[in-house]
């Protein structure tokens, strides 16, 4: 008998190797075709999304750029066409000091505020043939003759935007040597045609770089050159003309080709290849060269080779883990099964077994499904019954404390129109119907809380106009808390007792205050009177009956009700407790669990 048990042993391992073996070499012949095919596409691939990437880069950039210069051309334009700057430079000064001078402060400040508008604008100069000369900041002009220099004429001489790259200094403005680029045009005057100055705009050079360098990727870089292929900008500080600019580009506009860059001072070593995106702007006849240097794309090849090895060491494991599962094929549902019944045991009814196996197995495994299908079922129709009772007996309750609130609202009505207070009667009825189309809120049993304070505070005014120099009142809410729900009536049968058992067995004049205040987890809501308040004992009668001891010692009708509807709907997590000083007053503290919104189904 050992012999064979021995034998049948060593069966059962043979069977495990071999399924082992199998399915690693089925698993390695689909893993190497693959591969090969994966090596193919994913070259062919990167080399098209880097191509992608550079054009991206430099659309961005180019688009930045097309954007920012617009802004600057319109903050000119509006200088240019403004008609006090056009009125200013037709005129000649020199023999009225005041009036030049207060047309320097008017203009100034045009231009200041044109300028504030756009900080990253150096400075906003309009100069005059007439020598007027207006700025928006506080440098002051260098002193000479604005007309006779070189970019004055080049800017008068054009009626479109002149460029200029970046220089040191500004050209009419003393500065502290930054590097700025700047820009103008000619101001032609609208009543003659004839050109009466020009507008000058100075720009950081930094403006510049941020703008092109939050468009950059990985490795790649962008340099800018003006229309005679001097560099304007490059990272790495290079200056002077790309002179085989021609040779890289041809006569194309904007376009992507691989090409190797190898001159003395070059952009990239000498003859690396790069991936180089070549577009124009053509505001400024500027143009944007995109390079991301090949060697960049070696490293996704080493992450290629990477995702490669990850794959086939996967492949491999999740042949490995197939042939473990299947020696298992049969022992494993029916440990699955006894897992299940255990949890049943223990009263988790949330559990499935997935029917498979062979054919016994699994129809076990329907049968136990089937099973506990049906008691969750049995045990849902018997919660949906409980749901029912506990509905009912809500309805039941709020039946029951409406009654009670006409009741007291009628006796007032009656009492003020006795006494012929006509007036009170009408904002009486007034705050009457507002309590009751709240009150009656169309059949629903929850409510906002904004609304629930209307509704409370239509019942104060009328027993405010019914016990006239009584009592005051006041309310104060988180306005977060708005539009939490509560359950309908609430706070009026608690300020009800303020009223009836508080304030009005006092001499003087009382005060009911409401607070509501977001606590955390909770939101609470305090209603608190200077009225004739409790004894310590009735008090914690009063406490004891609300956390569930019975109590024939109080007449708590109202506070009853209220209590036993937030239990109904919040169960535990709604409290209500009062503190009270006898002949100082009383304080009843509602406190409600956030839970969200309290569907009527």
């Amino acid at each position: 008998m050992k012999k064979y048990s021995a034998l049948f042993k060593k069966y059962k391992s043979s069977i495990r190797r071999s399924l082992l073996l199998y399915f690693i070499m089925f698993a390695l012949i689909p893993t190497i075709i693959i591969t090969f095919i994966y090596s193919y596409f994913s070259s062919n691939y990167i080399d098209k999304v880097t191509t992608e990437l550079g054009i991206s880069m430099v659309n961005r950039a180019s688009s930045e750029l097309e954007s920012f210069f617009s802004t600057i051309t319109r903050v000119g334009d509006i200088a240019a066409s403004n008609q006090r700057i056009q009125e200013a430079l037709r005129i000649h000064y020199q023999d009225d000091i005041a009036l030049r001078y207060s047309t320097d402060i008017e203009i100034d400040s045009e231009l200041y505020f044109a300028n504030y508008l756009q900080p990253e604008i150096l400075g906003l100069n309009v100069l005059g043939d007439n020598a007027n000369e207006f700025k928006s900041h506080n440098r002051t002009f260098i002193n000479q003759n604005h007309t006779q220099r070189y970019w004055y004429k080049k800017i008068r001489e054009n009626r479109e935007y002149v460029w200029f790259p970046p220089h040191i200094g500004q050209y009419a403005n003393v500065s502290a040597g930054e590097t700025v680029i700047s820009c103008g045009k000619a101001i032609v005057d609208k009543a003659t045609g004839a050109v009466t100055g020009i507008v000058l705009i100075d720009v950081r050079e930094d403006v510049l770089r941020s703008i092109v360098s939050t468009q950059l990727v990985e490795s790649g870089y962008i340099i800018i050159l003006d229309e005679r292929n001097n560099v304007i900008y490059s990272p790495s500080g290079l200056k002077g003309s790309l002179v085989n600019i021609n040779e890289i580009i041809g006569d194309q506009t904007q376009g992507n080709l691989v090409t190797s860059i190898h001159k003395q001072g070059s952009l990239l070593p000498m003859e690396e290849k790069a991936i180089i995106t070549y577009k124009e702007i053509p505001l400024t006849g500027w143009k944007l060269m995109g390079i991301i240097p090949v060697n960049s794309i070696n490293k996704w090849n080493d992450l290629r080779t990477l995702l490669i090895f990850l794959i086939f060491l996967g492949i491999i494991s999740v042949a490995f883990t197939l042939a473990v599962r299947l020696s298992n094929k049969v022992t494993n549902p029916l440990r699955n099964l006894i897992k299940a019944m255990k949890k049943v045991e223990e009263g988790d009814l949330n559990v499935s077994i997935i029917e498979e196996g062979y054919e016994e197995v699994s129809d076990l495994s329907q049968s136990f499904n089937k099973m506990i299908t049906e008691i969750k079922q049995l045990l849902k129709n018997t919660n949906e019954e409980h749901r029912k009772l506990r509905k009912a007996e809500l309805k039941a309750l709020q039946a029951q404390i409406n009654p009670h609130f006409l009741y007291n609202t009628l006796d007032s009505i009656l009492w003020l129109n006795r006494t012929g207070m006509r007036d009170e009667v009408q904002t009486l009825v007034e705050s009457l119907t507002t309590f009751f189309r709240i009150g009656i809120s169309k059949g629903k049993d929850i409510i906002t809380l904004r609304e629930e304070l209307e509704h409370v505070e239509s019942y104060l005014k009328i027993q405010s106009i019914r016990y006239a120099n009584k009592f005051d009142y006041a309310i104060s809410v988180d306005k977060k808390l708005l539009d939490y729900q509560i359950p309908k009536l609430v706070l009026q049968p608690l300020v009800e007792n303020a009223i009836y058992h508080g304030v009005k067995l006092i001499a003087g004049k009382g005060h009911i205050s409401i607070d509501i205040v977001d606590t955390g987890m909770t939101w609470q809501i305090a209603i608190h009177d200077t009225g004739k308040g409790m004894e310590e004992e009735t008090c914690l009668l009063l406490n004891n009956y609300l956390q569930g001891e019975k109590t024939t010692e109080l007449s708590i009708y109202g506070v009853g009700n209220v209590n036993d509807r937030l239990q109904i709907i919040y169960g535990g997590e709604a409290k209500l407790h009062y503190t009270s000083v006898f002949e100082s007053g009383t304080t009843v503290t509602v406190t409600l669990p956030k839970i969200g919104n309290l569907i009527e189904e």
